[in-house]
């Protein structure tokens, strides 16, 4: 009987919420999604019938659970009191589990965030402090300082997260700071369920912009395998010839489960984000271009008078020195175009008829591949080279795979999510640092707070 009424509960639910389609695209984009979505019936089958079959196959493969009523609050905010009361009937009358209160609620879930950089983790704790995380100062047994902060989510479930910064870059000293606390925390009781990673990394430039946040479904160490160095015999010397380098790639990879929660969260959370979004040097670039063009064709006043130009051109001296450096303006009484730059223009006018590309206001977030290398990047011709490996790679940094790898020798699911601050070539850019280091930060907590369904007990 109780079975029946939290399953007439449920379904009821089900097609309050939703109509077919948008039942299909909830199902899809859970867990295991594509192969559920098979299961379901044809369309031509009643909206109660599809919500019951949907329930006896979440039920059977044990996915209602607390990410499950999590979900259906994501995609109707507006009705959360509801979902809550038939959460609380399917957790009352169900078996022991994630969703009872007794379990999910009152026990903390701990959560290891490792930074590589200062700047990281300044940015780590002032997010934190935004999400009411009142930070104490403690030392592991070795005397390594890191940052305690306790927080609870908008469903009352408590979260404990640490925070500490490595002592140096690099992934030797980012692996032994994960192992150290991983191991002093559970000495205390407090063992991580889950270890994360923010801050800033270079992204290839043709897949992810500067600001976006890339999340790694796959963490991997590029620089690993055997190089073969094939000589030949020049004038009175070996010289040279090729290099053969075959790469030895393993990766570390984010939860299925996850990666599909990444992607419905990341929906909802970049329109979110209010910080104001630097400009890149392209965005600028165009925009003086753009309007120098214009100011010829009008005769309007000097563009370095145009009210928009802190906006839009905030790096004035930065941008009119590559535009000179790339002949498409010159210096005289007042910025000009030169022939080479009316030409660009009037290209970029034919390319883009509805106007030049703007910035965006928001962040993107990406969902693939990092690769993780021992020294600094810029080289650009990395990325052309990194997707012989790996061709969806979409960002490179220092430390993420041995991150990755601590957390999977020590049985705990990991997250690593940075964002884009240059593309590991000459042109660097470093008005996204700040930015950069506290927006992976707000994702990484936010993300943790509200999608992350992590048992209070080991899985």
């Amino acid at each position: 009987m109780f079975a029946s009424s939290r399953e007439d509960e449920l379904r009821g639910l089900l097609v309050s919420l939703y109509n077919y389609g948008e039942l299909v695209r909830f199902i899809r984009a859970g867990p295991d999604g594509e192969r559920l979505v098979a299961k379901l019936p044809v369309t031509q089958a009643s909206l109660e019938d599809v919500a019951g079959e949907v329930i006896a196959v979440y039920n059977r493969e044990g996915f209602i659970d607390g990410s499950f009523f999590d979900r259906l609050i994501q995609y109707r905010p507006g009705r959360r009191d509801d979902v809550l009361r038939v959460q609380r009937v399917w957790s009352t009358t169900g078996r022991r589990s994630d969703l009872e209160p007794s379990m999910a609620l009152s026990a903390s879930v701990n959560v290891l965030i490792v930074t590589a950089l200062k700047d990281e983790l300044d940015a780590l704790l002032k997010v934190g402090t935004s999400f009411s995380a009142d930070w104490q100062t403690e030392t592991d047994s070795w005397g390594l300082p890191y940052y305690r902060g306790k927080i609870v989510n908008s469903h009352g479930r408590k979260f404990e997260l640490f925070a500490v910064q490595s002592p140096d870059m690099g992934e030797t000293v980012a692996a032994t700071t994960a192992t150290r606390l991983i191991c002093d925390l559970s000495e205390k009781g407090l063992r991580p369920r889950c270890i994360a990673m923010c801050g800033i990394c270079a992204g290839r430039r043709d897949a992810v912009r500067l600001g976006d946040v890339v999340v790694a479904d796959r963490l991997f160490k590029f620089d690993n395998g055997k190089s073969e160095v094939i000589r030949a015999a020049g004038k009175g010397a070996t010289e040279i010839v090729e290099m053969n380098v075959f790469q030895d790639v393993k990766t570390f990879n984010l939860r299925t489960t996850w990666k599909r929660q990444v992607e419905v969260f990341a929906r909802m959370w970049s329109p979110s984000v209010s910080t104001p979004r630097p400009r890149t040097l392209d965005h600028q670039r165009g925009w003086l271009l753009e309007n120098l063009f214009a100011q010829e064709l009008s005769g309007a006043a000097p563009v370095h008078e145009h009210p928009d130009r802190g906006a839009h051109c905030p790096s004035w001296t930065k941008t009119v020195t590559s535009l000179l450096d790339q002949g498409l303006v010159v210096l005289g009484p007042d910025l000009a175009l030169t022939d080479p730059g009316r030409d660009y223009v009037r290209g970029l006018r034919a390319l883009y008829p509805d106007g030049w590309p703007h910035d965006s206001d928001y962040p993107s977030v990406h969902i693939g591949p990092i690769g993780t290398n021992a020294r600094v990047q810029k080289d650009a011709g990395l990325f052309k080279n990194l997707q012989k490996i790996l061709r969806t790679i979409l960002a490179v940094e220092m430390e993420g795979a041995a991150v990755g790898c601590v957390a999977e020798e020590a049985g705990i699911p990991c997250l690593v999510a940075k964002t884009v601050v240059d593309h590991a070539d000459l042109e660097k850019n470093d008005s996204f640092r700040m930015y950069g280091c506290e927006l992976s930060a707000a994702f990484v907590i936010a993300f943790l707070l509200e999608s992350l369904v992590l048992n209070a007990e080991p899985e």
